[in-house]
């Protein structure tokens, strides 16, 4: 039998299904080979810096923490309070007022007398300055005099300076220096000068006799017709026809003293108000002007006496002699 001959063979076609599928598939392989090749290198913080493992690490400087903002249930910072009233400077205890154990008296502005009271069995020390107060001569030629309770200097004319003052009988007498304390007269009575007897609280010696008032007087300024009187109630009284009539009581909040000036008085108030120490005022027989400069220092009752000459007002309290020049305004020690 004979053997047919085969014609050439015809190349084999690729349907266009499979052909899609194909191109599919290699295309999943390529991604996917893709992907693990980038895996290493895309994994990276938020600033920047990669953090896959073996690759650079960030510099810790360079990394910043932030801070929390406050929330409402944070404890707030506490506000600063007042200081309670046991914090605070207590106020000065108030200074009792008793009979002065000092008298004062300007007969310028550059002659100045002051003695300590003294009693009837010890005697009066009695000192004069020529400068304004700055230094002070001891009269001990007043021991002559008999002279033991100093009650009143009168200031009469830097020529004539009178003390008023009891004797070791305690009777009041009056002794006269012309010279300065160099030297006295003999003492003669005090009738017709003004003067205050502690003993007598309320009756005093006037320019026309003894005279009767309406308060237990502590201290007395009087010169010529006029006079004013500090009574044991603080309050002040006043007269200007020789003590015939007297002026309404005027309180006194604080006073410690009073003394003459040129035209009406002057008084100390003792630690009024945040003043530990003395004020000075002046009082005209009707009102009490408002307190000057503090000068601070501890006051003792009955310790303190004041005096005025023009502008210049002087206190003498404990060892110190002070001089405002300015009316108490302020101070020099």
């Amino acid at each position: 039998m004979a053997r047919k001959v085969r014609g050439p063979r015809q190349p084999s076609t690729v349907s266009p299904k499979m052909l899609i599928a194909l191109l599919t598939v290699f295309a999943v392989l390529v991604l996917g080979i893709s992907a693990v090749a980038l895996k290493g290198t895309t994994n990276r913080s938020g600033d920047g810096f990669p953090t896959a493992q073996g690759g650079p690490k960030p510099s810790p400087s360079a990394v910043e923490t932030p801070t929390p903002e406050p929330t409402e249930s944070e404890t707030p910072e506490p506000e600063p309070t007042e200081p309670s009233a046991d914090e605070t400077t207590p106020a000065p205890e108030p200074v009792e007022l008793a009979a002065p154990s000092r008298i004062l008296t300007t007969v310028s502005s550059k002659v100045i007398v002051r003695a300590t009271v003294g009693s009837c069995d010890e005697a009066t020390s009695l000192e004069i300055s020529q400068d304004g107060g700055k230094s002070w001569k001891q009269s001990t030629a007043l021991e002559n005099t008999g002279s033991m309770k100093a009650l009143r200097i009168i200031p009469t004319r830097v020529e004539l300076i009178q003390l008023v003052s009891l004797n070791k009988d305690c009777e009041p007498q009056l002794a006269r220096t012309e010279n300065q304390g160099d030297s006295w007269l003999a003492p003669i009575g005090a009738t017709g000068a003004w003067y205050l007897d502690p003993a007598k609280p309320t009756e005093l010696g006037g320019p026309d006799g003894k005279l009767s008032i309406d308060c237990e007087a502590i201290s007395l300024a009087a010169t010529a017709d006029r006079a004013a009187v500090l009574c044991s109630d603080s309050t002040l009284i006043s007269t200007t026809d020789r003590g015939v009539t007297w002026s309404d009581p005027v309180p006194a909040e604080g006073i410690t003293s009073i003394g003459l000036s040129d035209d009406g008085y002057i008084v100390s108030l003792a630690n009024q108000g945040d003043c530990a120490g003395i004020q000075t005022a002046e009082f005209n027989g009707k009102k009490i002007t408002e307190p000057g400069a503090c000068l601070e220092r501890e006051i003792k009752a009955g310790d303190t006496a004041v005096a005025q000459s023009g502008d210049s007002v002087f206190a003498w309290s404990g060892d110190a002699f002070s001089i405002s020049p300015d009316g108490g305004k302020s101070w020099q020690s």
